[in-house]
């Protein structure tokens, strides 16, 4: 069932693409070969189309586990009918590569590589439907659990919030107190020191709110002086930040 009304699907079909609702969309399969791999996340199809995975960002070129993200790619689809669903509120990347969920029956190619540990999660809110970001995050945590790829050497233990900068531009968990809590138009940020231009902050969109609501996650002021664990991609934002698209995110005391 769609949880945005304005969300869309377009089936691929050579020459002619049709466009439909996706919870429409299910008596219609139309597929197309996959016949070249590039890289872990993106592969040509028999038609030429060029599609990039929506949902997962794997390692690039030169990158640890590349090789073996694209390995596992081509085990997966290479050679095979797949059903494409592509996105039509952004077609295209700026690479010009058709941004596109593949499917084999049941299974979302993109949410398998993060269940795989060779790639993270990678949402974009205008091509992916809740189901699907919360099945994508439910499968990284999977991964985290088994240690299996990018999560191979998190340790045994979350990294303090305190030592959140260690993790800048890599995968992780983090421990630590919520000092405080500011709810903004466009974010919610959920500050673990006495200083947001320095110290770890975890930040939920606006669009993202809703499945923390939900799934009964507060975002406000009842979170200060509780313990948190989170996990994700940790980037610069002043300081150390890591986005929460999903209360999957947040962690019990003892994760493993």
């Amino acid at each position: 069932m769609l949880t945005r009304a304005a969300l869309k699907w377009t089936f691929l079909v050579a020459p002619l693409a049709l466009t439909f609702p996706l919870a429409h969309a299910d008596p219609v399969r139309v597929t197309e070969q996959v016949t070249v791999i590039v890289d872990g996340d993106t592969v040509i199809l028999g038609n030429g189309d060029k599609i990039r995975y929506v949902g997962v960002d794997t390692p690039e070129r030169d990158e640890p586990l590349y090789d073996e993200a694209t390995a596992y790619n081509r085990k997966m689809v290479f050679g095979k009918n797949v059903s494409i669903w592509s996105c039509t509120a952004r077609p295209y990347d700026k690479h010009a590569r058709r941004l596109a969920t593949l499917k084999m029956g049941n299974l979302d190619v993109s949410v398998e590589m993060v269940r795989a540990g060779l790639g993270r999660v990678f949402t974009d809110s205008s091509c992916m439907d809740d189901e699907k970001i919360e099945e994508s995050w439910k499968a990284a945590l999977e991964a985290l659990k088994a240690r299996r790829g990018i999560w191979k050497d998190i340790g045994d233990a979350p990294a303090s919030a305190d030592d959140a900068n260690t993790l800048i531009e890599k995968n992780g968990w983090v421990r630590g107190t919520v000092r405080s809590v500011h709810v903004g138009e466009k974010a919610t940020h959920v500050n673990f020191g006495a200083n947001w231009r320095n110290d770890f902050t975890a930040t939920v969109f606006k669009e993202d709110r809703a499945r923390f609501k939900d799934a009964g996650v507060a975002l406000d002021n009842s979170l200060v002086g509780k313990t948190l664990t989170v996990f994700g991609h940790v980037t610069k934002r002043n300081g150390p930040n890591m986005i929460l698209q999903s209360p999957v995110q947040i962690l019990p005391t003892d994760p493993n």
